[in-house]
């Protein structure tokens, strides 16, 4: 008689673990990038300096107007870099923009290797068990994770 009724299983009893997301090597390495390329930018501003003094000069050689003008593409640069680390969908769009505005081909293969290939999933993949879907902030600084906002569950990454 036991090989007829089996009771149904229950999520009562469930214990709770960190769910440990895959991330695709090719994120990494288009993050990899614009982080690369935030340090570099950011070495050439400090070097030049962040914040400087600009002048405008009509024909005449007179000076029209002054200004001042703060350098911070390596801080946007970092941002996306960030964001792609941890599976920001903004992150990924930005990132394809960037690569389009900088040359064709680089967008082409950036807007393949997030939206086409299966990297996309690691975008998708990140929902709460208990609050759904959700804003989440970083676990560290070296990008190994996400906690939910509400709940504070945490999502560990490991990569391909």
């Amino acid at each position: 008689m036991n090989n007829i009724y089996n009771t149904p299983d229950s999520n009562l009893d469930k214990t709770e673990e960190n769910i440990v997301v895959i991330r695709p090597r090719s994120v990494t390495v288009i993050a990899g990038i614009f982080i690369l390329l935030a340090i570099i930018d950011f070495i050439f501003s400090i070097q030049s300096g962040l914040i400087y003094k600009t002048n405008t000069i009509d024909s005449t050689g007179a000076e029209i107007s002054d200004g001042y003008r703060v350098e911070l593409l390596w801080l946007i640069f970092y941002a996306i870099g960030a964001g792609l680390m941890r599976g920001g969908k903004f992150a990924r769009a930005i990132a394809c923009i960037f690569g389009i505005i900088a040359l064709i081909v680089p967008g082409v293969i950036f807007i393949y290797y997030l939206y086409i290939t299966p990297a996309k999933n690691y975008f998708n993949i990140k929902r709460c068990e208990r609050c759904g879907d959700t804003k989440y902030i970083n676990n560290s600084y070296i990008f190994k994770g996400v906690s939910c906002r509400k709940c504070s569950k945490t999502l560990d990454f490991k990569s391909a």
